[in-house]
């Protein structure tokens, strides 16, 4: 899909340094190095011997690739900051912020673009599903940036699915199921019904009121009202398995995210340490 998505001449040096498979972001700053990110560490694109710089027409194709040329069809993504990719790529955008009675109506000028790249890794879940022992319960994955929970997220789903439990993802943003004309390019199980495209908080209550699941999944919970709605999901007897950007658990218990500990049983904690990738799981202790 990378291939699809970029210009040649990024593809090829990409190529020149490293398998296309193994880069998760490139950065696009227009006038400015390109970079590009494996395992964690951000690297800088060179082009025959000197460093490539991100021209305003390499940015333009690739919004053009995008968008199929119809930048106006993709506005409600725009308005959001992102635009979304076949195979759950997703281009972070910024620009100038065009508004209307203070309120955003679309992006101009777009500068800047981070493209990241989903990993589906099988199997990555099998510790945390061996240590939980079964589904139902509710599940917080907490992570900085770029450590793997929606990966973790992922799989943990498509097991919790495959065996058996109806599962809804919330996508709001396609990266986890990666939805392509009502189809997911990535494997999220076969009990899973995906919501994409559609603000969270909205995609909760058609989920708990219309499509009867065993447990709702969601990407990095953000904001009061996205606890509120997940406090309220779990009130119903529905089990919640969510990620959030945090370092460690002593993040979420400095902040309004704590609220969420008296009602998940499990947290799983990923950490990046030298390359690594390390995973915690423990049973959340209650009163």
């Amino acid at each position: 899909m990378l291939e699809e998505l970029l210009p040649s001449e990024v593809i090829d040096a990409l190529s020149e340094v490293t398998n296309i498979e193994n880069v998760s972001e490139i950065r696009f700053r227009i006038d400015k190095p390109i970079r590009y990110m494996i395992d964690g560490v951000f690297y800088t694109l060179y082009i025959d011997n000197e460093v490539f710089i991100a021209k305003q027409y390499l940015i333009e194709n690739i919004l053009a690739t995008a968008t199929g040329r119809s930048m106006y069809a993709y506005n409600d993504q725009i308005v959001d900051g992102f635009i979304s990719y076949k195979g759950g790529i997703r281009i972070g955008i910024a620009g100038e912020a065009v508004e209307d009675n203070g309120k955003l109506t679309t992006l101009k000028s777009i500068s800047y673009l981070t493209v990241r790249i989903p990993s589906e890794i099988k199997g990555v879940a099998d510790p945390v599903v061996a240590k939980i022992g079964e589904f139902s319960n509710n599940v917080l994955i907490i992570s900085p940036p770029s450590a793997g929970k929606t990966t973790m997220l992922r799989d943990y789903i498509r097991q919790a699915s495959n065996n058996g439990y109806n599962v809804v993802l919330i996508d709001e943003r396609y990266e986890v199921g990666a939805v392509l004309n009502g189809k997911e390019m990535l494997d999220v199980g076969r009990n899973t019904d995906v919501i994409s495209g559609m603000n969270k908080l909205n995609a909760y209550k058609m989920a708990v009121r219309s499509l009867n699941p065993d447990i709702i999944a969601t990407d990095e919970i953000f904001g009061d009202s996205e606890i509120d709605a997940i406090l309220d999901i779990v009130r119903t007897g529905v089990y919640v398995v969510a990620t959030i950007h945090a370092k460690g658990l002593d993040d979420i218990i400095s902040s309004k995210y704590s609220r969420l500990l008296d009602k998940f049983d499990y947290l799983v904690t990923i950490k990046k340490t030298q390359g690594v990738r390390l995973k915690s799981v423990e049973r959340i202790k209650h009163g």
